[in-house]
C-alpha cells in the first residue's frame, strides 16, 4: 500500500505556487479559503481514503477559480498545482497487493511447550476462518527454525511436515524467517506461539525490524505451571583429564518442593551411576566419581526421575570431557582388515585402527581421539552421504588429517564426485572423457505426487530438488551418452524423449520446469515408461534411476517380472528414495534397487537429493572407464614404494 503524505507533496506545490504565481496574477476568491484549509488541515494527520474524501474538490476548485481561468501554459501548471494540492490534503493510496491480510504464524516445538498446548487444531481453525484475500503461513522453530507453508490463501494447515530439533528455542531466529515470509505491499500481522522461553539470540532485534517494516507482533502465551517444579541446574565436569585418572564431577538440582527421586549418571548413552536422593526446597549438590580409560570426547548425562513433577523437561543436563592421550590414526576399508597400508603404518610405529567403513559411527565425538582419517580405496557409496559430512567437518571445522587413498572405487570412480569431500580435497574428481570405453543410455523416473509439492527450508519445493539432481545427471553425461526423462504420477509423462545430450542446458531447461501435479507415484508405469525409452538407445550401458516418496510407493505391479526381462537386456535400476529405511514402502524400493542390480539410497532431506542422483550416475558412469595397463602398472608394489613414512608422520601432526 503507498500512501501520499502532506509535507512531502509542500515541497513540490511551493515552487510551482511560486511559478503560476510569477507567470500571472494571483487571484483566488479567499473567502473559500477557510473551509479548504480547515478540512485538508483536519485530516492528512490521519491520512483518510483517498475516495471517500473527493468532495473536497468542491470548495478547493471554488476558492482557485479565478486562479485557474488562465488559458495556455499557465493554466496547465495552475491546474497541476491544483491537483497535487489535491491529493496531499486527502490522503490517496495506491493497493499494489491486492485485498486481504497476510498472517505468518510462528509456532514453538522445542520441548519446553506444554504437551497440552493443541497447536495443531489451533493453527487448522485460524485456516479455516480467515476471509477473502487473507494469506497464511507456518513458521515452525526450536534449535533453528523451518518454513511450514509459504503465503498462500489455499493450503491446508494444522499439520507439520518439518523435522524440529527441539532441544532450544531460537524465537529470534524464528521472528526473522516470518519477516521474511512478509510482502511490503501488503498488511501483514505475525502470531506468536509459544511460552516465551528463548535461548538463541535476544528476539528484541527480531522485534526491532518488525517495527521498522511495520509489521505487528501478537501472541499467544502457552505458560506450564511451576508449583512443585524439579530441576538439573548443571552438570559440572572437569575440561580434560588422562586416561584412568579418577574424575569428580558434580550434579547441581533445584526443587520447589519437598521430595525424592532417582538421581541417574550415564557416559556415551551407558548408566555409570544411580542414587536415590532427598530433595528440600532450595537448590543441592550432588557428587559422582568416574574412571575412563580410552582416548577422545567422553559425553556425560545426568537424569533426574521424580514422580508429579510438572516439568519433567528440564530434568537432565549435559556436557563432554575431553580425554587427552596419543592421537591415533583410523584407517577406513572395506574389509576391516589389516592390508599393506595398515602394516607399513604399524612398520611406522605410528598408532593405528582399522575399522571397516560401513560399520564405524563417524560421529565427530568417536573422531575426537584420531589426528587423522584414511579411507583406503572404498566407494563413496559405503560411507554415505551423512557420513561423508562428518568426515567434511573433521578437516574443516576440527583440523583433522584426511587421505583418500586411489584405487578402482576411489576418487571420481568411487563416486565422490560433487559429494562432501570433494570440496575438501586438492584434486579433482571429475573423469575424463578420453578415459571411457563406452557411452551410457540413462532414463530418469521422477515422482511428482502430491507430497513433492512441499517446501522444504529456503523455500524451495521437494520436486524443484529433484528436478535440480535430475539436472546435475544430465551435466555429468557428454554428447555420446543418452538421456530420457519422465515424470510419474498415476500415469508416467514424457517430459524428454530418449536423446543425445548434445545441449545439455536446453534438456537441462526442461528438466527444471516440471511441477508436482498430486495423486501419488505408480511404480510400475514409472518402470514401464523408462525400459520403454531405453529400448531405443544405441548404447551399451543402459541404465534406470527411479526417484520416488518412500511414504506414497502405489501399484507397483509385477516389477520383478519386469526387472527381470530389463537385466537380461542388461539394463540396471537403482533407487533414490525420499524417506527413510523405516517408511512404509522402503523395503518395495529396496527390492526393485536389489532386482536391477543397481544403487539404493535414501535420504530425509531433499536438500541431498542433488548430490545423490550425482553419485548414482558417477557409479554407472565409472564401470565404463579404461582398467589400467598391466604392463605399465603391475600389483606388486614394495613397502618402501608404498608408504613415505614421514610423510604420514606430517599427516599425524
Amino acid at each position: 500500500m503507498i500512501q501520499m503524505q502532506f509535507p512531502e507533496f509542500l515541497l513540490l506545490i511551493v515552487p510551482l505556487t511560486f511559478l503560476c504565481w510569477r507567470w500571472g496574477t494571483f487571484a483566488p476568491d479567499w473567502k473559500w479559503l477557510v473551509p479548504a484549509l480547515a478540512w485538508g488541515a483536519s485530516h492528512w494527520w490521519w491520512m483518510p481514503p483517498f475516495w471517500s474524501h473527493l468532495w473536497l474538490i468542491f470548495p478547493l476548485a471554488m476558492f482557485l477559480k479565478p486562479w485557474l481561468a488562465e488559458a495556455g501554459m499557465t493554466g496547465a501548471l495552475r491546474m497541476a498545482v491544483a491537483l497535487l494540492l489535491l491529493f496531499a490534503l486527502t490522503g490517496p493510496e495506491w493497493n499494489l497487493g491486492g485485498t486481504g491480510i497476510d498472517v505468518v504464524i510462528v509456532v514453538d516445538r522445542s520441548r519446553s511447550m506444554p504437551a497440552e498446548a493443541n497447536l495443531k487444531e489451533l493453527i487448522a481453525n485460524i485456516g479455516t476462518n480467515r476471509k477473502s484475500g487473507d494469506r497464511v503461513s507456518v513458521v515452525t522453530f526450536g534449535t533453528e527454525s523451518r518454513v511450514e507453508h509459504e503465503l498462500s490463501d489455499k493450503v491446508s494447515l494444522g499439520e507439520f511436515g518439518q523435522v524440529i530439533a527441539p532441544d532450544g528455542s531460537d524465537l529470534n531466529d524464528a521472528l526473522l524467517t516470518a519477516l521474511d515470509r512478509v510482502d511490503r505491499n501488503r498488511p501483514a500481522r505475525i502470531l506468536v506461539l509459544s511460552d516465551g522461553e528463548s535461548n538463541g539470540a535476544p528476539p528484541t532485534f527480531a522485534a526491532r525490524r518488525a517495527r521498522e517494516m511495520g509489521v505487528p507482533i501478537d501472541y499467544r502465551l502457552f505458560e506450564r505451571p511451576r508449583v512443585g517444579d524439579v530441576a538439573v541446574r548443571d552438570l559440572i565436569l572437569p575440561e580434560e583429564v588422562e586416561p584412568r585418572e579418577p574424575l569428580q564431577l558434580s550434579v547441581e538440582v533445584y526443587s520447589n518442593k519437598q521430595t525424592t527421586g532417582t538421581l541417574t549418571l550415564l557416559r556415551d548413552g551407558q548408566q555409570v551411576a544411580s542414587r536415590e536422593v532427598d530433595l528440600l526446597p532450595g537448590t543441592a549438590t550432588f557428587p559422582f566419581r568416574d574412571i575412563i580409560d580410552r582416548v577422545g570426547l567422553a559425553e556425560y548425562r545426568a537424569e533426574l526421575t521424580v514422580e508429579e513433577d510438572p516439568l519433567p523437561e528440564n530434568n537432565s543436563s549435559a556436557g563432554v570431557v575431553r580425554v587427552s592421550g596419543e592421537s591415533r590414526l583410523l584407517v577406513l576399508n572395506s574389509d576391516g582388515q589389516s592390508g599393506n597400508l595398515v602394516r607399513e603404518l604399524l612398520a611406522a610405529k605410528l598408532p593405528v585402527d582399522v575399522v571397516r567403513a560401513s560399520e564405524h559411527p563417524l560421529t565427530r565425538e568417536s573422531l575426537d581421539s584420531y589426528a587423522a582419517v584414511i579411507v583406503e580405496n572404498v566407494p563413496a557409496q559405503e560411507l554415505g552421504l551423512t557420513k561423508m559430512e562428518v568426515l567434511a567437518q573433521f578437516v574443516e571445522d576440527m583440523g583433522g588429517g584426511f587421505l583418500l587413498t586411489g584405487g578402482k572405487r576411489s576418487f571420481g570412480v568411487g563416486g565422490y564426485f560433487r559429494s562432501p569431500l570433494d570440496e575438501v580435497l586438492p584434486v579433482s574428481m571429475e573423469m575424463r572423457e578420453e578415459h571411457r570405453k563406452t557411452n551410457i543410455a540413462i532414463a530418469v523416473a521422477l515422482d511428482r505426487s502430491g507430497s513433492m509439492s512441499m517446501t522444504v527450508p529456503g523455500g524451495m519445493q521437494k520436486m524443484d530438488l529433484a528436478n535440480l539432481g535430475t539436472a546435475e545427471v544430465v551435466k555429468m553425461l557428454t554428447p555420446g551418452d543418452s538421456i530420457a526423462v519422465i515424470a510419474v504420477d498415476s500415469d508416467a509423462h514424457i517430459i524428454q524423449p530418449l536423446t543425445d545430450v548434445t545441449n545439455p542446458e536446453a534438456i537441462a531447461k526442461k528438466i527444471r520446469g516440471i511441477r508436482s501435479e498430486g495423486g501419488g507415484i505408480y511404480v510400475y508405469n514409472a518402470l514401464v515408461a523408462a525400459g520403454t525409452e531405453l529400448a531405443k538407445a544405441v548404447q551399451a550401458t543402459k541404465h534406470i534411476i527411479l526417484f520416488s516418496d518412500a511414504q506414497d510407493s502405489e501399484e507397483p505391479g509385477a516389477y520383478a517380472t519386469l526387472i527381470a526381462k530389463y537385466r537380461k537386456a542388461g539394463i540396471t535400476v537403482s533407487v533414490i528414495g525420499l524417506g527413510t529405511l523405516h517408511d512404509p514402502d522402503a523395503k518395495l524400493l529396496q527390492d526393485i534397487a536389489k532386482l536391477g542390480d543397481g544403487n539404493c539410497m535414501f535420504t530425509e532431506d531433499a536438500k541431498s537429493l542433488p548430490k545423490l542422483f550425482s553419485a548414482d550416475t558417477m557409479s554407472v558412469v565409472r564401470s565404463n572407464f579404461v582398467e589400467k595397463d598391466e604392463k605399465t602398472q603391475p600389483d606388486g608394489i614394495g613397502g618402501a614404494m608404498l608408504l613415505n613414512a614421514r610423510l604420514m608422520g606430517n599427516l599425524l601432526s
